[in-house]
């Protein structure tokens, strides 16, 4: 097996990897993965899955040309609190629960994306994706822009009942759901 860590940047509440160091970490782990493979002496000489896992909410924003333009916020960045408590005094805390199933909090994404377009909107303007660090892995390794029904629940943006991106309370958030 194969493992590699990269650190995380703490400074004044913010808490951040950098997604170009996280994708070169995941390169060599499939790299060694794939080399392993093929020292096998059971005859097989590939790599027949990659499995994609991570922890939650945390996003990497990217442009048009998949060009990482931020740091991936992680979920313990308190950058967003501002941002939840509107979206709670303007939706509701009760409406979010009922219609979300559960509790409004700042590491959710789409509070964080409030707080890109109210405290970088020069990086919300030219974010054409925000992947959740799963989906940027797949998206980096198949092309595939895709996201599981359990990460897209951690979003604060996703109708879990209905299976689809609830588009009420991404406008009460102030962000344009097309």
């Amino acid at each position: 097996g194969a493992y590699r860590e990269y650190t995380a940047q703490r400074d004044a509440g913010a808490h951040e990897l950098d997604a170009n160091v996280m994708w070169d970490c995941i390169r060599e782990v499939i790299r060694i993965g794939a080399a392993d493979c093929k020292a096998n002496t059971d005859g097989r000489d590939r790599v027949e899955a990659i499995i994609v896992t991570s922890f939650g909410e945390a996003g990497v924003p990217v442009d048009i040309d998949g060009n990482v333009l931020h740091g991936i916020v992680l979920y313990t960045d308190n950058r967003g609190e501002a941002e939840t408590n509107a979206l709670v005094a303007s939706y509701g805390r009760e409406r979010l629960m009922q219609t979300l199933y559960m509790k409004p909090h700042m590491m959710y994404t789409l509070p964080k994306l409030m707080w890109y377009q109210n405290e970088l909107p020069e990086i919300f303007e030219k974010m054409h994706h925000f992947y959740l660090i799963e989906d940027y892995a797949v998206w980096r390794l198949s092309g595939a822009s895709q996201i599981s029904y359990t990460l897209a629940s951690r979003t604060m943006a996703f109708d879990v009942v209905g299976k689809r991106w609830d588009t009420d309370v991404i406008s009460a958030a102030g962000i344009d759901p097309a």
